[in-house]
């Protein structure tokens, strides 16, 4: 007997089970972050400049680029 991946799961598709499963795990890191981390992240997802980012948290341009490296290199290490 041959099934599918797909007929393990009711309504839902692969894709839909899949992009659950990425909001999942970013919702793990955002809760692994400290608050201003996950502020800076959840901004710079949410289509916000660097400028407008770096003036609602008062710091660089430049220190925002290095805090979403940090985020970057800390969710590598976690994967």
């Amino acid at each position: 007997m041959e099934f599918d991946l797909s007929d393990l799961f009711d309504d839902e598709s692969i894709e839909s089970i899949e992009a659950k499963a990425d909001m999942q795990r970013f919702i793990d890191a955002l809760a692994r972050l400290n608050k201003r981390y996950a502020e800076i992240l959840y901004m710079r997802m949410y289509g916000y400049t660097l400028d407008e980012i770096a003036e609602e948290h008062k710091l660089t341009k430049g220190r925002v680029c290095q805090i979403l490296s940090r985020i970057k290199q800390m969710h590598s290490e976690t994967a």
